[in-house]
């Protein structure tokens, strides 16, 4: 018998069943039973029909999806899985890209959670026959922002390698190939921080940027309670100290932290506006924002994209004034194809495009925005 094999075979299983009761912990600080799915079924910021994900199977009609891994974190032994879909209706041909974050406030959320994935850019994708591409990453609270951003470096590196993603569609779809001049990335919320990221910091060439609702700054809410129930401030001090206090404590005694990457809405999503109405966010995040980075950026990011923001009039979750800084600045270093086009649609809250398209009532901007989308990534 190998004694040192067993002895290690179980120290792992030690180590992985503290890492269990560890996440169950967590889970249960994130998702307090005051704020449970079945208790609060419309969430300011997020509607509960964001949540269904029996009505959006279509979205993705006439795509493949794929997926494949791009990285490995050893240290918490998880796999970091990304998300293709592949036009089917194409032979050999140069595919434009489509980048796609998810939101989620970095708390919950992942590339295969449809809800969150407009209709009007799956529509886009679909008429000029793109690749789309979507990444986990891991989420707050089991990683700060410094782990979560080197996931997003690392998933850019990917795209941008030649040994990357190309090889993976090689292996997988061998008929298609990425047209690299026809680049777009959009995200929501969460998501439109690492599309506004992707431009700012990564080597890939963009042609479009496409922003919806961005969280640009530092997430914190006001407390307006969840679900339409007020909590208060006291009660959100406290949930956010026991969240940050347990984070804390496991790095401490040197615990093994579990990492989560792919959580579908509502799950952690309490953490998140626990932490960010607690005005604590920012101590878990633990790394620059947008604006921050975009304020101490003195040279000009690799690519000159087109870029639209679409946001809400009534955001509760990311304000509109972030947006209007956002356009600003960049109006004003001239880093931008032109100005930055920002739609403000009257009376939106966050959230508000799952479903939309152009031919909808009330969706003139949509109507206009829709092909102008189309031109910028795809004819000039």
């Amino acid at each position: 018998m190998d004694y040192q094999s067993t002895i290690e075979d179980v120290a792992t299983e030690a180590r992985m069943a503290k890492r269990e009761e560890i996440r169950e912990k967590l889970r249960h600080l994130l998702n307090p039973p005051s704020m449970s799915a079945e208790k609060h079924k419309d969430v300011q910021g997020y509607p509960s029909k964001g949540w269904q994900e029996e009505g959006c199977v279509g979205r993705w009609q006439g795509f493949q999806a794929l997926w494949g891994t791009y990285k490995i974190v050893s240290e918490q032994q998880h796999e970091l899985r990304f998300l293709t879909y592949i036009p089917e209706d194409v032979g050999k041909e140069n595919c434009p890209l489509l980048i796609s974050w998810h939101g989620g406030g970095f708390f919950t959320g992942a590339a295969n959670y449809v809800p969150w994935d407009a209709q009007y850019i799956a529509d886009l994708a679909r008429e000029v026959k793109a690749v789309v591409v979507s990444f986990n990453y891991r989420l707050l609270p089991y990683v700060n922002g410094r782990g979560l951003m080197s996931d997003v470096d690392d998933a850019l590196n990917y795209i941008h390698a030649k040994t990357g993603l190309q090889d993976f569609l090689s292996r997988e779809a061998p008929s298609i190939r990425i047209d690299r001049s026809k680049v777009m990335v959009t995200g929501e919320s969460a998501g439109g921080f690492l599309a506004a990221y992707t431009w700012l910091k990564s080597p890939i060439q963009l042609t479009t940027v496409v922003l919806r609702y961005p969280m640009l700054a530092q997430y914190r809410r006001e407390a307006r309670g969840y679900g339409g129930v007020a909590i208060s401030m006291e009660d959100y001090a406290w949930m956010a100290e026991a969240v940050i206090g347990e984070v804390e404590r496991i790095k401490r005694m040197g615990e093994p932290m579990p990492a989560e990457s792919s959580l579908h809405p509502p799950e952690n999503m309490p953490g998140a506006n626990i932490l960010s109405s607690a005005g604590r966010w920012k101590d878990v995040f633990q790394h620059e924002d947008i604006l921050q980075m975009l304020r101490s950026q003195k040279e000009k990011p690799r690519s000159c994209p087109r870029v639209f923001i679409v946001h809400g009039e009534r955001d509760a979750a990311s304000p509109v004034g972030n947006s209007i800084s956002f356009k600003k600045e960049m109006d004003e270093r001239d880093w931008a194809n032109g100005k930055v086009e920002l739609v403000v649609v009257q009376d939106m809250n966050h959230g508000f495009d799952y479903e939309l398209t152009p031919e909808m009532e009330g969706c003139g901007w949509l109507k206009v925005l829709f092909p102008r989308l189309k031109q910028v990534w795809i004819d000039t």
